[in-house]
């Protein structure tokens, strides 16, 4: 079992948003972390934008299906690119994030620190009903001419009989 958590990329604008320190994104990740411990998964900050991990992920995956070479060890240095195999975490690992907490108790519930990002909703677009096949094709049939009529009321645009004396 992999943890992907998508759109890394946005973790500036997050931080601006929120008025996010380090310590938030030590919080978030110690619980992800947790999370992903309760059932033996790893954990990859991901961005599809930037190629963040997606490599590595892939390659992984494929590894724990196919049982293919994987060498790469675990990465948790940025903060944005976040790469945990399963079995390689532990407790212990987890708690080196509760150094930077000064302000906030890990223990705390995610809610109190953590505010629910706010969605941001395009303007509702009109949803087009389209008419049954036969309604339209009557319709147009009343609008449209016939193509007979339309060819025998047209003229021609080149005379394609060859010229005499050319």
């Amino acid at each position: 079992t992999a943890l992907p958590i998508c759109k890394c990329d946005g973790m500036g604008e997050v931080e601006k948003e929120n008025d996010y320190k380090d310590e938030h994104f030590d919080f978030i990740q110690q619980h992800i972390r947790k999370f992903c411990l309760s059932y033996g998964a790893a954990l990859a900050y991901v961005s599809s934008k930037t190629g963040k991990n997606c490599r590595l992920l892939y390659k992984y995956i494929v590894h724990k299906l196919y049982n293919f070479p994987f060498r790469n060890s675990a990465s948790i240095v940025e903060r944005d690119a976040i790469f945990i195999p399963a079995g390689w975490d532990n407790e212990k690992k987890t708690s080196i994030l509760y150094e930077h907490m000064k302000r906030i108790n890990p223990t705390d519930p995610y809610d109190s620190h953590i505010a629910k990002p706010v969605v941001k909703r395009r303007p509702h677009e009109q949803e087009v009903q389209a008419e049954e096949d036969q309604f339209f094709l009557m319709r147009l049939q009343t609008v449209a001419p016939i193509a007979g009529e339309r060819r025998q009321n047209t003229t021609p645009v080149a005379d394609k009989s060859p010229r005499a004396g050319g």
